[in-house]
């Protein structure tokens, strides 16, 4: 926003036998605080969305911490549903802490 980074966003592509294929995970999306209310967080997704389709991806995925309450209904209302899963998670290399939070 007017030449100053307002935040990123990341995603990947993965491949899914539950989700019939390529799939997508946006692993990060962070709008700096005095950005936010602008419209920016949207406007990521959508975009995140769009290149996942013209990369013949079928959904997208993210993870939103428990704690992280005001993201949640955020994410639903832009059409993310909430599923009965946990992620789990295990360091492959060592010197990786045992646990990410």
């Amino acid at each position: 926003v007017d030449g100053k980074i307002a935040g990123y966003c990341f995603f990947a592509l993965t491949y899914s036998i539950e989700f019939n294929g390529k799939d997508a995970w946006l692993d990060e999306l962070y709008i700096a605080p005095k950005y936010r209310g602008l419209g920016l967080g949207t406007k990521f997704i959508e975009f995140v969305k769009k290149r996942v389709v013209e990369l013949n991806g079928s959904y997208l995925h993210l993870e939103c911490m428990d704690e992280n309450v005001k993201a949640q209904p955020y994410y639903v209302k832009r059409g993310l549903k909430k599923r009965a899963s946990r992620h789990y998670v295990m360091p492959l290399i060592e010197g990786l802490p045992s646990t990410v939070d």
